[in-house]
């Protein structure tokens, strides 16, 4: 005796034309121009470095998510200090943006990261800058001239 399944086994319906209250569900990009895929943020990146840079708001609209992440923690966790030196959020926004394109500008793809972990670096940089926090420590062996000059006037 042999039992046979009474679900019905629903098949793909080819993407038809996105119309009306269908557009706010999908990218921007499958209904201007055809189906066409969306890009990522790294390959944003690439065309960005190539010289295509009416592409950075595209860019920001991706990323803001995260940038507003990272500037709502940066905030809360450093209030005194950002009230101290007078740093508000529109400040923090403004510099994260100063941050995406330095990321944009040091990425590369043969070493296998993402755009985000290149930004994530680039925003605590950036971040810590605002408050005046110091990121290196500055050995006075590397900015002296020689080391034969006298400390004094003796």
């Amino acid at each position: 005796m042999v039992l046979q399944s009474t679900a019905k086994i629903k098949t793909c319906q080819p993407l038809q034309r996105l119309t009306g209250q269908n557009r706010s569900r999908y990218p921007k990009q499958l209904y201007t121009m055809g189906v066409k895929k969306a890009m990522s943020n790294e390959e944003y990146a690439l065309e960005i470095q190539q010289g295509n840079t009416e592409l950075y708001r595209e860019l920001w609209e991706n990323m803001r998510r995260l940038i507003y992440k990272h500037a709502n923690k940066f905030i809360i966790t450093h209030s005194q200090r950002c009230a101290a030196s007078g740093v508000t959020f529109e400040d923090v926004i403004q510099s994260s943006f100063v941050a995406l394109a330095g990321a944009v500008k040091d990425y590369k793809v043969e070493k296998g990261y993402l755009l985000s972990t290149y930004l994530t670096l680039h925003l605590k940089c950036v971040y810590n800058e605002l408050i005046g926090r110091r990121t290196q420590k500055i050995d006075l062996l590397n900015i002296c001239e020689r080391l034969n000059v006298p400390i004094g006037n003796d």
